[in-house]
């Protein structure tokens, strides 16, 4: 299936390019660096306007289904991912917030 097939346009405006330094990938539903046709689309965006990708997931421990298996889930796949996207060239963030907290939770 084709990015035509699975995007659709909001709005017929153009892409605002001015003054931007990268594209941003917010990962937060499908967590791999392949087999993914959001990541697919900001990679295109990106080649397109000849800027780097930026991908950034974050993991915060006070939301509603917060659970030790999700937790565990997403934190295993971090350095895999990591690894995926530095040989793609592709910058990864990740981010814990309040680190400190999450650790006291997570080790109890």
């Amino acid at each position: 299936m084709s990015l035509d097939q699975r995007v659709t346009r909001l709005n017929k405006r153009p892409v605002n390019t001015k003054g931007r330094r990268y594209v941003l990938y917010w990962m937060q539903m499908f967590k791999r660096a392949s087999h993914n046709y959001a990541l697919n689309l900001a990679i295109k965006l990106a080649n397109d306007q000849n800027l780097p990708l930026v991908v950034y997931e974050g993991l915060k421990y006070y939301y509603p289904w917060a659970n030790d298996r999700i937790h565990t889930f997403i934190l295993e796949g971090v350095e895999e991912k990591k690894c995926e996207f530095a040989e793609l060239r592709i910058r990864y963030v990740f981010y814990i917030s309040d680190f400190c907290r999450f650790k006291r939770l997570w080790t109890k």
